[in-house]
């Protein structure tokens, strides 16, 4: 049985919002590392973790230096944060990006 049943590619059609990270075709992805899923328990019992995933489809994941610090990439129009540390960063880039759109909007 394919362990990833879905490929990330230019092709793929976004929705939005998603945060599973497998149904949109970015490039660039953030969500907990590895590393940061191994420190809770439940993690630790997890079949799978959605680092391993982003990578077996193809996406381009980098994650911070340090686990559990905020950590914001934007791809085209897709947002994605590390962890819920990155949440308030994420927000604020969001409501600025969305802002300027909108004043050059006429």
């Amino acid at each position: 049985m394919d362990t990833v049943p879905w490929r990330i590619s230019r092709s793929t059609p976004s929705p939005a919002p998603c945060s599973a990270g497998c149904c949109a075709p970015a490039s660039r992805w953030r969500c907990l590392s590895n590393t940061e899923e191994k420190l809770n328990s439940f993690g630790r019992r997890a079949p799978w973790l959605l680092e391993d995933r982003l990578r077996e489809g193809g996406a381009d994941y980098v994650k911070a230096r340090l686990p559990l610090f905020p950590f914001v990439v934007v791809d085209r129009n897709l947002y994605t944060g590390q962890n819920p540390a990155s949440s308030e960063r994420l927000a604020k880039r969001l409501v600025a990006d969305l802002t300027k759109t909108a004043r050059r909007t006429p």
